[in-house]
């Protein structure tokens, strides 16, 4: 029984690094046709950035699993084609479920595969 609480404890202990390795970050997003930016709270489950607008929201994580909880954004306007981009990058963040840590990159899957690349800043 001992074991189980210390393998348990252990397993809880990763997971928690894993969030806390990215908690406090921003990173630029690299296959993107305009600059969007993305950036964790140092403390509690907050995510804020900027693409077109700024947008922010919460996020719910299990181990290596993320689901994003849009809360809003600002509602400038801008070119066509970088309102389309920012919309389509929302689009994506909603159908996020998965997140690696690779050295300086976060990359962010959703559940039919398609990835958003992000660089620590």
């Amino acid at each position: 029984m001992k074991y189980l609480f210390a393998l348990m404890s252990v397993f809880l202990s990763l997971t928690d690094c894993y969030a806390e390795s990215f908690m406090g970050q921003t990173y630029q997003l690299t296959n993107a046709p305009m600059p969007v930016t993305l950036a964790f709270d140092a403390e509690g489950n907050r995510y804020h950035g900027q693409a077109l607008n700024n947008y922010f929201g919460t996020y719910d994580i299990n181990g290596q699993q993320i689901k994003f909880h849009s809360g809003g954004s600002t509602m400038m306007a801008g070119a066509p084609e970088e309102m389309q981009a920012e919309r389509d990058y929302y689009t994506v963040l909603d159908k996020v479920t998965e997140y690696q840590l690779q050295q300086n990159q976060l990359i962010l899957i959703t559940s039919d595969g398609q990835k958003l690349i992000f660089e620590k800043q």
